[in-house]
């Protein structure tokens, strides 16, 4: 949940260039490539990185809830559209960088969608799905699973 902090304030600036593009029609390109390569190394592959290949993987293995297991299916498909969002601002912001002014509105676009769907997202796994989801595990389990996130995130740095 600590993570989702970092991400809630990148999703500020994204609100912020939001209202630059309203008011300019110019775009930041320097800013969305940070803005990119930050969605994309942090928020999807540590972040969703962790979620997905150690939290989610073993709640898959546990007899969930309908609630819950619905909601772990819409938190997969968030990050999925979070992805493809990504990839479309990221192509937007090189189109115009390359000349494509036209594109402004489409990064405009990306940004709010994302600076929409991260608040959302982070509150369903915040208030409604990470909880909960620890009374599937036993004591073991979870320090098992704290275990992992560490050498996941220590593989992650080792990398870059």
């Amino acid at each position: 949940m600590k993570e989702h902090r970092i991400i809630e304030a990148i999703v500020g600036m994204m609100s912020r260039e939001i209202v630059n593009i309203e008011g300019t029609n110019q775009v930041d390109t320097v800013l969305i490539n940070i803005l990119v390569q930050f969605l994309r190394t942090y928020a999807d592959r540590l972040h969703h990185g962790k979620e997905e290949r150690i939290l989610f993987r073993a709640l898959v293995e546990k007899e969930l809830s309908l609630e819950h297991s619905k909601m772990l299916s819409d938190l997969i498909l968030e990050h999925e559209s979070a992805r493809k969002m990504v990839e479309g601002l990221e192509d937007a912001n090189r189109s115009y960088a390359q000349g494509d002014t036209t594109t402004a509105r489409r990064i405009q676009e990306f940004l709010q969608k994302l600076s929409e769907l991260y608040p959302t997202h982070i509150q369903k796994e915040d208030k409604q799905f990470f909880v909960p989801s620890m009374g599937y595990f036993g004591k073991k389990e979870l320090e098992d699973m704290l275990v992992e996130f560490h050498v996941f995130q220590k593989k992650m740095a080792n990398e870059q």
